[in-house]
């Protein structure tokens, strides 16, 4: 249900910017695959471990985007050995990238969404702001590399989490202009 809200707000926010820029291409549209490693705040005794996932976002510019992302992290236990937890992320965010012109740009990254963990199928959701930096290269004009490292605040509890992610990606028709 939270997935289906956070789509709606992501395209009732971007598409009307989208719609004024007067383009009707679907080069702005990216498709992406992550794996990386996510890092739990030590207060929360849970194993860090790897997380796979996918995004779908739009480019505005060469300088901004905006992706809904999905992360699924790998099975695991708490420290204590006590159940086996599933947890997973989704979250919105925008992305501001520098030195356009190059086929290797840094970039910023904030965005917002949840974080479930399930506990012997006990849920918990909490919701998640966060932010990082990233290096995104250019392949070609459909294919792109992209790397950040990111810091996840969940703010009803206070736990700090951490979060490398490397993703391959495709834009659709004719690419990066």
């Amino acid at each position: 249900m939270c997935i289906l809200f956070i789509l709606c707000i992501f395209a009732t926010v971007v598409f009307p910017f989208y719609a004024v820029a007067g383009q009707t291409t679907f080069s702005i549209i990216e498709f992406s695959v992550n794996s990386g490693y996510y890092q739990f705040d030590n207060d929360s005794q849970l194993e860090d471990n790897a997380i796979f996932g996918f995004g779908i976002g739009l480019n505005f510019s060469k300088r901004w985007a905006a992706l809904l992302q999905y992360s699924s992290i790998c099975h695991n236990k708490k420290v204590d050995g006590v159940g086996d937890v599933t947890a997973f992320t989704y979250h919105v965010d925008a992305i501001r990238f520098f030195r356009t012109e190059s086929s290797i740009r840094p970039y910023i990254v904030a965005g917002l969404g949840n974080i479930e963990i399930e506990i012997n199928r006990r849920k918990n959701r909490e919701f998640q702001l966060n932010g990082g930096l990233g290096l995104h290269y250019k392949i070609n004009p459909n294919w792109f590399l992209r790397g950040d490292y990111r810091l996840f605040y969940e703010t009803d509890t206070d736990m700090k989490n951490s979060a490398a992610h490397f993703v391959l990606g495709y834009r659709f028709g004719e690419g990066e202009l």
